[in-house]
């Protein structure tokens, strides 16, 4: 292939039918932005996700977080990607991102860098339901609630998982979802 065509109105289409039904039934719509927008331009996709309604961006580097506020992009951005390193998870929460916390390790190091920063960091809890790249393990929910309770500086405002073979086996597709 020499050129990537997108079609604007096909794509503003399919992009109303998911937020329409996202509203419908009270679900909130997160894009996912990785790989330079999948080719289109991280910024400029996120500009047209955001004059469709689409208010929340994900990524997975803080660089790409980066990009989108250096590029004016004001919405909640989630970096899905937990952190471990003080460093980036203060760069992180000095750019207003919400964080994924995955592990008793990045729980504490949100912790301590909100804390730095005087303020409450916003993060999505990491479920590994059997993808194992990262996350709480699925049957250890209980020590992740205990590891976030004590975590005085970290509001949890959402949940997620990553299926590991979303387009392929939906029995696996299942298991994981049930878990």
């Amino acid at each position: 292939m020499k050129a990537l065509v997108v079609e604007k109105e096909k794509l503003i289409n399919n992009i109303t039918l998911l937020k329409n039904e996202a509203d419908s039934t009270g679900t909130k719509l997160i894009a996912m932005l990785k790989g330079n927008g999948y080719g289109l331009g991280l910024c400029a996709f996120a500009k047209l996700l955001s004059e469709q309604g689409v208010d929340t961006f994900s990524v997975c580097l803080l660089e790409e977080a980066r990009m989108l506020r250096e590029g004016g992009i004001q919405s909640e951005i989630l970096l899905l990607s937990p952190t471990c390193d003080l460093n980036e998870a203060k760069q992180a929460l000095e750019l207003g991102i919400t964080c994924a916390v995955g592990s008793e390790a990045s729980v504490a190091v949100l912790d301590i860098a909100a804390e730095q920063l005087g303020i409450h960091a916003k993060a999505h809890l990491a479920i590994d339901t059997g993808f194992g790249r990262f996350g709480f393990l699925y049957n250890e929910m209980q020590n992740a609630t205990s590891i976030l309770k004590d975590a005085e500086h970290i509001e949890i405002t959402g949940t997620f998982s990553h299926l590991s073979d979303a387009f392929g086996d939906a029995k696996n597709s299942e298991l994981q979802f049930s878990r």
